[in-house]
C-alpha cells in the first residue's frame, strides 16, 4: 500500500513478536488466488482446482474438496473426536472445507462467528481454548479481506487484525504454557492482493501477479526456532503448510503434494511425495509427472523415460494428451519462481503452458502455446480435428494493472501445421465467463450431411453466477472453426444440476457423454448419447459397477468407458464398460489411486504403495 512495509502495516507481527517467532521469506501461493480454492490448498497440501470442489449440498457456498483434508486424516488416523478439531471463521464461504466429499462425519467442527470483526474470531479461539484445548484449530480472519474489496479502512482493519493476533498469541503463551511449549502456530494468508499502477488495484486479487502470489508466513510456538529465514532460503509453497502441520501432529497426509518444513520446525522430519503421478498413455509411450526430492525443483514431466519439462522449472505438472489415428499431442504446465516476468508495477508469477505434437511415427515437435501464461488450473481439453489441434481451457486474464477481480473464462484456440517447424496457433477466443473453473472435455464430431467436423466441448461448473452456491451442471457447447475470423460458439444442452466430471466420446454418428452425478443420495457414473451432433440427448443411463471415486473423471479410450471405483474390499479399482453397459472392474490392490490410462489392452495406474510413495503399475485384462 503506497510503498508501505510489512512493519508499518502490521507492527505487532513484524516487530513486537519478532523475537518469539520466525518470519519465513519467499512464501508463495502457487495455486488459486481466490479464497475457497486457496484455503483448500492450505488444508489438503495439494492444488485443488475450483472446478473439482464438488457442491455436495445446497446452501451458501458449501463446496467440498475431493481430496481428504488434514482434519479428516487427523481424526481417522488418531481416533480424534470432533471436539478436538475446529474450523472457525467470520464468513460463510468456508464451511464446506471441514471435510471432503462423503466424509462429513470425520470432519472438523464448524464455528461461525457472526460478528464481522477479526477480534471476534480471536476471542472465539480463546473461548475454545479455555474450554478444551483442541489438537487442531484453524481460524480464518476475514474482515481485512472484506475491507480490501470494499476499499474502505483497509489499513485500519489490518492493524486491528494485527493487534488481535498479538493479544491472542500473548495470552496463549501465558495461559497455556505446557501447550505452547509443544505447539506449532502458523500465521499466513490464503492469497495476497494486486500490486498495481492503478491506485485502487490493491482492492482485488485472483490472478498471477506477484502481489497475489506472495504470502507472509510466520511460525510461533515451542516447535520452532525463533528468527528470520535468510533471503537465500528455498521457496515455500502454500501446499507446504498442511504437510508441515501433519508432520508435527504425527500423521500422514498421503495425497499431499507439499513438503514439510523440516529446516524450520524442530518436531518435523523431512517429508514429501515420492514417485510418479498423473500417468497418461500416448500411443506406445507413457508420460507422467515425477516428484523430485529437491526444494528448488519439485516435479518434472517425463515422456518415455526422458525429462521433457524445463530444467529451471520449480514445478512441472498435469500432463494431458490427445490422440487421433494419425496424430498425438501432449501439454503440461510449469512454474518458474526464479524468473518472474515484468508487467506493469509488479512481477508475474504465472504458470507457463507447454505443448508438443507429432504425426504418428515421427519425432515430437515443441509448438509452445497460444498464450505465454496461464492460470494455475491449466489442464486443457485437447482434440484433433484432422491435422488441426483444438484446445479448450479455463483462463484468467493475467494483468497486474487491472483493478477488478477477474472471473474465470473459457478460452479456445487451435493449432495447425503451416510448413514451419512449430506450426501456427490461432489467437485465443474467449467464449464464456463463469464463476468457477470448470472441468472440461472435448471431442470432434462430424454432423450428418456435413463435410466439416465440429469440436464439441463439455464443461462442468456453476454456470449461472446467481446459482453458484446451489447448482452445478454440465453444459455442452459447439465450437466450429472455419478460419481465424470465423468462429461459432453455440450452447447445445445442459444437464440437470449436481453433476461433475464430463467426458465426451464419438463413435460413428453417435456422441456419448459420461458424467458422475448424484441420484437419491447415491453417486454413480451415467452415460447419455446424442445422434444429432449434441443437439438432443437421451436421459442419463447409470453404469452398473463399483461406485466411482469422487476425485477422478471418467474417460473414454478405444471405444470403452473407463472410470475409477471403490471395490467391496476397500481398494481402488478401474472399471471398463461399453457405452451404457455393465462395467468390468479390476482392483488395483491399493487403497489410493491417483490416475489411470488405457494403453492397448493394459491399464496403467498410479497407486500409493506406501504413504505418499506413488508408483506406476499395470493391470491386465
Amino acid at each position: 500500500l503506497a510503498g508501505m512495509t510489512g512493519e508499518q502495516c502490521a507492527p505487532g507481527l513484524w516487530t513486537q513478536l519478532a523475537s518469539k517467532g520466525r518470519y519465513v521469506r519467499r512464501t508463495y501461493n502457487i495455486t488459486e488466488t481466490f479464497t475457497v480454492g486457496a484455503h483448500a490448498s492450505l488444508l489438503e497440501g495439494r492444488f485443488e482446482r475450483l472446478s473439482t470442489v464438488n457442491l455436495d449440498r445446497t446452501g451458501p457456498a458449501n463446496y467440498r474438496p475431493l481430496y481428504p483434508t488434514i482434519f479428516e486424516e487427523l481424526r481417522t488416523q488418531q481416533a480424534v473426536a470432533a471436539t478436538d478439531v475446529f474450523l472457525v471463521a467470520n464468513n460463510q464461504i468456508l464451511p464446506g472445507l471441514t471435510a471432503s466429499v462423503g466424509n462429513e462425519a470425520s470432519g472438523a467442527t464448524w464455528v461461525h462467528v457472526p460478528e464481522l470483526s477479526d477480534t471476534a474470531v480471536t476471542d472465539a479461539v480463546l473461548r475454545i481454548m479455555d474450554d478444551h484445548v483442541p489438537r487442531l484449530l484453524v481460524a480464518n480472519l476475514h474482515d481485512s479481506d472484506r475491507a480490501g474489496h470494499a476499499g474502505e479502512a483497509y489499513l485500519d482493519r489490518i492493524r486491528t487484525q494485527d493487534a488481535s493476533l498479538v493479544d491472542l498469541l500473548g495470552r496463549l503463551e501465558i495461559e497455556h504454557p505446557d501447550w505452547w511449549a509443544n505447539a506449532l502456530i502458523v500465521v499466513t494468508t490464503d492469497h495476497g492482493r494486486h500490486l498495481s499502477d492503478d491506485p485502487q488495484g490493491w482492492r482485488e486479487h485472483g490472478d498471477s501477479c506477484g502481489g497475489c502470489r506472495e504470502l507472509p508466513l510466520f511460525l510461533f510456538g515451542g516447535a520452532i526456532e525463533a528468527g528470520v529465514e535468510p533471503d537465500g532460503g528455498a521457496p515455500i509453497a502454500d501446499i507446504d503448510v498442511a504437510a508441515t502441520i501433519a508432520a508435527h501432529l504425527g500423521i500422514e497426509l498421503p495425497w499431499s503434494h507439499g513438503r514439510s518444513l523440516a529446516r524450520l520446525v524442530r518436531t518435523v522430519d523431512d517429508q514429501g511425495p515420492r514417485g510418479a503421478v498423473e500417468v497418461e498413455a500416448v500411443g506406445n509411450d507413457t508420460v507422467y509427472q515425477r516428484f523430485r526430492n529437491d526444494d528448488a525443483h519439485r516435479s518434472e514431466i517425463v515422456l518415455r523415460d526422458e525429462v521433457v519439462s524445463s530444467p529451471t522449472a520449480w514445478a512441472a505438472e498435469a500432463p494431458v494428451v490427445a490422440s487421433s489415428d494419425t496424430h498425438d499431442a501432449l501439454c503440461w504446465r510449469e512454474l518458474d519462481l526464479a524468473h518472474p516476468t515484468a508487467a506493469g508495477a509488479a512481477s508475474i508469477l504465472a504458470w507457463t503452458p507447454h505443448c508438443r505434437v507429432r504425426r504418428r511415427g515421427e519425432p515430437w515437435t515443441d509448438i509452445g502455446f497460444a498464450t505465454p501464461s496461464v492460470a494455475a488450473g491449466f489442464e486443457p481439453a485437447l482434440t484433433w480435428n484432422g491435422d488441426r489441434l483444438d484446445v479448450a481451457w479455463y483462463a484468467s486474464p493475467i494483468d497486474a494493472s487491472s483493478p477488478t477481480q477477474e472471473a474465470m473464462g473459457l478460452s479456445i484456440a487451435s493449432w495447425a501445421p503451416d510448413g514451419t517447424p512449430r506450426g501456427q496457433w490461432q489467437a485465443p477466443t474467449s467464449v464464456a465467463a463463469d464463476t468457477t473453473n470448470g472441468l472440461l472435455s472435448a471431442t470432434t464430431v462430424r454432423p450428418r450431411g456435413s463435410t466439416n467436423a465440429d469440436t464439441v466441448i463439455a464443461r462442468a461448473g456453476a454456470l449461472e453466477p446467481t446459482a453458484a452456491a446451489v447448482s452445478r451442471a454440465i453444459q455442452v457447447i459447439n465450437f466450429t472453426v472455419r478460419s481465424s475470423a470465423n468462429v461459432r460458439f453455440d450452447e447445445l444442452w445442459r444437464t440437470h444440476p449436481r453433476v461433475e466430471h464430463p467426458s465426451l466420446h464419438v463413435q460413428g454418428d453417435t456422441l456419448f457423454l459420461a458424467i458422475i452425478g448424484m441420484e437419491d443420495g447415491d453417486r454413480g457414473v451415467s452415460v447419455s448419447q446424442s445422434n444429432d451432433a449434441g443437439r438432443t440427448w437421451s436421459p442419463p443411463q447409470r453404469v452398473v459397477g463399483d461406485p466411482p471415486l469422487a476425485h477422478l473423471a471418467p474417460r473414454w479410450s478405444q471405444g470403452e468407458l473407463l472410470y475409477a471405483g471403490r471395490s467391496a474390499d476397500g481398494t481402488a479399482s478401474v472399471c471398463r464398460s461399453p457405452p451404457g453397459g455393465t462395467a468390468r472392474c479390476t482392483s488395483t490392490g491399493f487403497a489410493r489411486l491417483d490416475s489411470f490410462a488405457l494403453q492397448g489392452n493394459l491399464v496403467l495406474v498410479s497407486v500409493d504403495t506406501g504413504v505418499g510413495n506413488w508408483e506406476i503399475r499395470t493391470l491386465g485384462e
